[in-house]
């Protein structure tokens, strides 16, 4: 293992940074998780891989890979900044959280909703075997012991530096794709059982999983933004037509039926419309 000394007296290692994109997922992370541990940029162990540089990988003499994470996506060949370290570990938060945190980045890659991530490795928990998704090849992967601990996801280096919002939201759950993979088997093919098909079988003809599950997680997310709501409208109701105090938890209660209501005829405007556009063949 080299020294930090020795890395120094190479312009690549002066020159990496972390893509700046990622620096702000990574951020964005710690207001959600205000314990959490994020790294991006390796350390001296990372002498391969997409904490890496492209540059520091293709002229530093301490790199032990030169074709890992440079070579099979056409991002990584030639995308992005040279100077980017394009991958971000995630870990430092309960486990319990961070299996699930898992559980939903897999079903979400595999829905094909994040193809900007290449790889990942992390945990679903249970036992100790590093569970991940080669999202190049379209296979299941592993790693070593550390990630049982930690979540790692690579990111094509062309497109690092994008808005990673979507990323977040799966992250920490805003959107739950796996809710709304499962009510899409459940509502379209009655009789089948969660989790009997992968998700990269056909259902829809030429329509890919990947659009259909978008459409209903872009529902599902709306009508519970919707009814999450109720509060700040009760507040705006409060200051607009009440002289004075009001009970402001049991207002948002009333409210909160009629915005449920309304987010179900969201909901089912939506299932209405797939009918429509998706026959079962």
């Amino acid at each position: 293992m080299p020294t930090y000394d020795q890395l120094d007296d190479e312009a690549a290692w002066r020159a990496e940074t972390a893509a700046p994109a990622l620096q702000t997922l990574g951020d964005r992370l710690r207001l959600h998780w205000p314990g959490a541990e994020i790294g991006i940029r390796g350390d001296n162990n990372h002498l391969r891989g997409y904490h890496r540089s492209r540059r520091w990988i293709k002229e530093s003499g301490f790199c032990t890979n030169r074709s890992y994470s440079v070579s099979r996506a056409a991002g990584d060949r030639s995308g992005g900044d040279s100077n980017w370290a394009c991958a971000l570990d995630f870990g430092g938060i309960p486990q319990s959280e961070l299996h699930a945190v898992c559980r939903r980045l897999d079903t979400a890659v595999r829905a094909g909703l994040l193809e900007k991530i290449t790889e990942w490795y992390g945990n679903f928990g249970g036992d100790d075997r590093v569970d991940g998704w080669d999202n190049i090849s379209n296979r299941i992967a592993s790693s070593d012991s550390s990630h049982l601990t930690h979540l790692h996801m690579s990111f094509d280096r062309g497109r690092a530096n994008e808005d990673h919002s979507d990323v977040l939201a799966v992250l920490i759950g805003e959107d739950d794709v796996s809710d709304a993979y499962e009510l899409l088997v459940n509502a379209r093919r009655p009789g089948v059982p969660p989790g009997s098909q992968t998700h990269s079988e056909p259902r829809y003809g030429s329509v890919s999983n990947a659009e259909v599950v978008a459409i209903i997680q872009r529902a599902h997310h709306d009508a519970r933004h919707a009814a999450d709501r109720a509060d700040e409208i009760a507040a705006k109701l409060d200051a607009l037509t009440t002289p004075g105090p009001v009970d402001i938890a049991a207002l948002a209660a009333a409210l909160r039926p009629e915005l449920d209501a309304a987010a179900e005829r969201a909901v089912r405007k939506v299932l209405g419309s797939l009918d429509e556009q998706l026959p079962i063949p």
